[in-house]
């Protein structure tokens, strides 16, 4: 790595890229090339190929044996455009939402169990709940993580609710999931997820997904705002314009349909 290395670098994580950025040179690779091109021991690569093989970032040739990249690494590259894209198409549409309901508007994406914020559009209210583009919540309490499972695929959702229950470590009960499958299964057929006061005391959220041309969620608009101005009435009024806006988005960014529409 070229440049003073800094005492926060960690090094092992230095050679996975280096290993990475050369194989992205050429098509494929042999591991003595590899190692030679690198400047890092066969065995350190070695290592670093079976890593990035069982994560599905790199494939081995059957016949001779030379590694290649997989399009894993290229969807990386896409999800980041895409997602970049996104917030710049979503933000008007979000400030309308925010403006006409004066209360904060989350756009969010799923990162393993956790909903990220990725922009935020906050309310001039001066009792409000404030969230951090780039801070994460659990999806398996909050509105926008309930809007967003419960259209992935089912392989997906198991995935998902297998990795709650491991990092809960026993605080998630059966009884939890049975509750979290209901509330998809609402979500699925209304297009809005709720929360109430599940990830911040005193806050309720509503959400509902968006989606890309290829009709698959990518993310969730939601309000965030105190309780007690997310009583029965409104909070029905906040869904309606959340899941307006949402589709709004969607058909914006090129899904053929929204669900629970008319294709």
């Amino acid at each position: 790595m070229a440049g003073k290395t800094q005492y926060y670098t960690i090094q092992s994580i230095v050679k996975v890229f280096e290993v990475i950025e050369t194989m992205a040179m050429q098509s494929q690779w042999e591991l003595a090339s590899l190692s030679r091109q690198t400047n890092l021991p066969k065995t350190t690569v070695h290592r670093i190929l079976l890593t990035l093989e069982e994560m599905g970032y790199v494939a081995q040739e059957k016949e001779r044996g030379h590694y290649v990249l997989t399009l894993k690494i290229a969807n990386l590259g896409n999800r980041i455009v895409n997602n970049i894209d996104l917030i710049a198409i979503a933000r008007p549409y979000c400030e309308e939402l925010r403006d006409t309901l004066d209360e904060t508007v989350n756009l969010c994406t799923l990162s393993g169990t956790e909903m990220l914020v990725m922009d935020r559009q906050r309310s001039k209210q001066l009792l409000r709940q404030d969230s951090i583009v780039g801070s994460s919540f659990s999806c398996f309490y909050s509105a926008s993580g309930k809007a967003y499972v419960a259209f992935l695929e089912e392989d997906e959702i198991s995935k998902v609710l297998d990795k709650i229950v491991i990092e809960a470590k026993g605080k998630i009960t059966g009884n939890d999931v049975r509750r979290f499958r209901k509330e998809l299964a609402e979500a699925h057929k209304t297009c809005i997820a709720y929360d109430h006061e599940e990830v911040f005391s005193g806050v309720r959220c509503v959400a509902s997904p968006v989606f890309d041309r290829h009709r698959k969620v990518i993310a969730t608009i939601g309000i965030s705002a105190p309780s007690v101005r997310l009583q029965d009435e409104m909070l029905q009024k906040v869904a309606a314009s959340v899941r307006s806006t949402a589709e709004q988005i969607s058909k914006r960014l090129g899904s053929p349909f929204y669900p629970g529409t008319r294709e």
